[in-house]
Formats: C-alpha cells, sequence, structure tokens
C-alpha cells in the first residue's frame, strides 16, 4: 500500500478490462494494450465471440511474492462465481512478456464463457495451451510453444487426470 510505503497503484480501462495495478505507468499502458490485442487473437483462433465484450477486472501485482500472501499455492486465479465480479489476480512473471499467468487466467475468462461445464483437465489444458500465445517481430500471433512454468508441476497419472472429479485445485493442474 502506498500509505505504508509501498508502491503507487494505478487503474485503467479498455473496452474489455479494468487492470488495477502496481507496474510502473508506462508498463500498466503496455500491458493493458496487450490484453486488447491477446483477447482478439484469442477470439480469431476458435473461441465464440457471442455475447462479448464482457469486462474483467484484472489485478496484476509487480512482485510475485505480493500474490501469495493473498494465494500461497498458486500463480494466479480466475474467479467467475457470483457474487464476486469476474476477476483474476496475477504476478508479473514469466516469459519474455511477464503475462504467462495473467494469459492463462485470460484463457479461462474466455473459455468458461464459450464453454461453461469444462472438466479440470480440459481447462487447465486449455489454458495452459494458450498461456504460451506470443506476438513475433513481426506481429503475427504465435501459440503452442513449451511454457516455462509448467516444470515445476509434476506428472499425473492418466487415470487420474482424466476423471471428472480431479481435483481442480491439485497444483499439478
Amino acid at each position: 500500500m502506498p500509505s505504508r510505503g509501498g508502491r503507487a497503484w494505478h487503474e485503467l480501462e479498455s473496452a474489455h478490462f479494468v487492470l488495477r495495478t502496481d507496474l510502473d505507468p508506462a508498463r500498466a499502458v503496455e500491458t493493458l494494450e496487450l490484453l486488447e490485442q491477446l483477447l482478439h487473437a484469442y477470439l480469431v483462433v476458435g473461441w465464440n465471440a457471442k455475447g462479448w465484450p464482457k469486462r474483467l477486472s484484472i489485478v496484476i501485482l509487480r512482485n510475485p511474492d505480493d500474490v501469495h500472501h493473498f494465494l500461497p499455492r498458486y500463480d494466479g486465479v480466475y474467479v467467475s462465481q457470483r457474487p464476486w465480479p469476474r476477476l483474476a489476480l496475477s504476478p508479473w512473471r514469466y516469459g519474455p512478456d511477464g503475462l504467462s499467468t495473467v494469459k492463462h487466467e485470460l484463457t479461462h475468462h474466455i473459455a468458461y464463457a464459450a464453454i461453461p461445464n469444462q472438466p479440470p483437465w480440459f481447462a487447465e489444458g486449455t489454458a495452459s495451451f494458450f498461456e504460451t500465445a506470443w506476438f513475433d517481430n513481426r506481429g503475427r500471433f504465435v501459440i503452442g510453444a513449451a511454457s516455462e512454468n509448467m516444470a515445476w508441476r509434476g506428472t499425473m497419472h492418466a487415470d487420474e487426470l482424466l476423471t471428472a472429479r480431479a481435483n481442480r485445485h491439485d497444483p499439478r493442474f
């Protein structure tokens, strides 16, 4: 909190996002622009865009330890159940753009709008795939490279992975 000597907070809005962050102002603006580009690209590659725009509040904290203060076992979270508004909480980290976890949570936002009832293996697999997205130096949308943050999660037997009752809170997802 700034009142306790912490970094200043900024709130920025775009057509589809409300970003609250302690990132530097220039980085916050770049991040918001990238989020709009990613949303457009994600919708173009196959998500049904009916009913859009749905506005998403995103909190991005500069220090991953600040996220772990609220979520000790996770790097981010997407919340869409009432009474809470649609919200993603994520640290700035992983990958060249620092937004791997944000992209993961954004995918949950899009995917749950298109397919509300998803088994955990599908929800987390889809989000893990889309978190690899980036734009190359010619502005082309690239997706599918192995994610840097997947290695720590460990493995899971197929029977456990594909069960409808798989524990969504298992850190291997």
